[in-house]
């Protein structure tokens, strides 16, 4: 990566990515991070594990 270039490639730097658009207007953003279909997850535990994982890591 060249010196200056800032790269979002992961669920965090997407999500402060997104955050930064709205604060300027955007109307529509996209961020998508695989793996999340929770459909057997009745009481909502392992979407937010997910969640907190994924929002959580470095």
């Amino acid at each position: 990566m060249a010196v200056g270039t800032t790269s979002v490639n992961n669920f965090r730097t997407q999500m402060v990515a997104a955050d930064l658009m709205v604060m300027a207007g955007a109307n529509v953003i996209f961020a998508a991070d695989g793996g999340w279909d929770t459909h057997g997850d009745t009481n909502g535990n392992t979407v937010r594990s997910m969640m907190n994982a994924a929002s959580c890591r470095g």
